[in-house]
């Protein structure tokens, strides 16, 4: 059974809402646990771009290296390219000061240019995902800038997997 300090909120635009009361004892260690396995999940063993908006200067698109910075919008994003996504680069992502503020969005790459997907995940950053009119086209994932709201866009991520990676993870703390 799912913990209820967690709930799933599904769309028709194939968008998944996983919020997490942020009021309860524990819930920070529990998704230290919880994220990289969702990511898992999701991005494990597959081409990913890790995407970050405006980094500081010790960002984590630094140290994973192999990046491409991208200007829009009089802005930048450092775009880290990972042929291979393994659960070690996962569990760095999430405890990541970038992704816990909502920084950083974790992409599957697609026939679009690098520069449109940096400039639909800004999109998305700057604007409520729930709401958005147009189609959600790219697999992607990041966290509200608060940590306890994460969303997962074009995955095949079910209800009844999610469960199975909370319990897994609530049981490991």
């Amino acid at each position: 059974m799912l913990p209820s300090y967690i709930k799933i909120n599904s769309t028709e635009k194939n968008l998944i809402v996983i919020t997490c009361d942020y009021k309860i004892d524990g819930v920070y260690f529990f998704l230290k646990e919880f994220y990289p396995l969702l990511l898992q999940e999701v991005f494990s063993g597959k081409k990913i771009e890790i995407i970050t908006l405006n980094p500081n200067q010790d960002a984590l698109c630094y140290d994973l290296g192999n990046y491409k910075e991208v200007e829009f919008n009089q802005d930048k994003a450092f775009v880290n390219i990972i042929d291979i996504a393994t659960f070690d680069i996962l569990t760095q992502i999430t405890s990541s000061f970038e992704f816990e503020m909502g920084a950083l969005a974790i992409v599957s790459p697609d026939t679009h240019s690098l520069e449109q997907r940096v400039e639909t995940v800004y999109k998305y950053f700057n604007e409520d995902i729930e709401n958005a009119n147009e189609s959600l086209l790219h697999t992607f994932c990041y966290c509200e800038p608060d940590g306890y709201i994460i969303y997962f866009v074009n995955t095949s991520l079910k209800e009844s997997t999610i469960t199975e990676i909370a319990i897994k993870a609530e049981a490991s703390i």
